[in-house]
């Protein structure tokens, strides 16, 4: 999950939003970019806490490649075909078409 979706209060009074994974853990450099006065009820708390203890066991390996997958296929490479499928996702299944198009009159 993406910090915004963690604590998106917390995103919401970061400074610096364009800072890399790599440099954000180093040192918890997360943690200075955040404007901490900002933090002032219980719920911007608990959500800061959460974020520093899942960010906390995250351990990046410089040595391993990054690795990009598409969520909305199966075998996780993207493709136009699903990119356009999925624009279609959740629609409703309707006649419209068969009964704007049908011929309303009778024949002569």
């Amino acid at each position: 999950m993406r910090p915004k979706d963690i604590a998106p209060m917390i995103f919401d009074l970061s400074k610096r939003r364009g800072c890399s994974v790599q440099k954000a853990l180093n040192n918890n450099f997360w943690v200075s970019q955040v404007k901490t006065d900002g933090i002032t009820s219980a719920t911007h708390l608990t959500e800061f806490v959460n974020l520093w203890e899942k960010l906390s066991v995250v351990h990046l390996n410089p040595d391993v490649a990054d690795s990009i997958s598409w969520k909305l296929s199966n075998d996780g490479s993207y493709s136009a075909s699903s990119a356009y499928k999925v624009q279609f996702l959740g629609l409703v299944d309707s006649n419209m078409q068969q009964l704007v198009w049908k011929i309303w009159a009778p024949p002569k």
